[in-house]
């Protein structure tokens, strides 16, 4: 809901599955998440992967931004590609892009300065693991 409601630009990572998730240009998307950072547009992650897996690929890839759970259905309807990357004003849909061409943010020439506002709580609080179990 916070996303959809987020009053300005978010970028939404789409991951259905981390150990499957195409990682050719993951460079391109760690300079748009210091991109956004240092703009002010919020970048979150959505996966169906547990959360040890969703840590693991975030820290091997040496990624900032949270990750948060999302049903692995869910997942595979948003986003055919894995991982796909959607670009949401005032939650409507204004970019979407595969993992093979993730934008430049210079290039989008988005209308207004990212807000900074909090998007979400915490990414542990927000979104309980429900996907792994002991």
């Amino acid at each position: 809901q916070a996303l959809l409601t987020y009053p300005g630009h978010v970028f939404v990572l789409i991951i259905k599955d981390v150990d499957e998730a195409h990682t050719d240009h993951i460079d391109l998307l760690r300079q748009l998440e210091k991109d956004c950072a240092q703009a002010g547009y919020p970048i979150v992650a959505l996966s169906a992967s547990g959360a040890v897996a969703s840590a693991t690929f975030k820290q091997k890839y040496q990624l900032q931004l949270p990750f948060y759970t999302l049903d692995g259905t869910v997942a595979k309807t948003a986003m055919r590609t894995n991982p796909g990357l959607f670009l949401l004003n005032n939650g409507t849909v204004g970019g979407k892009w595969s993992y093979a061409d993730y934008p430049v943010l210079a290039d989008l020439h988005l209308d207004n300065r990212g807000k900074g506002m909090h998007l979400m709580a915490t990414p542990a609080a927000a979104m309980p693991d429900t996907n792994e179990h002991p």
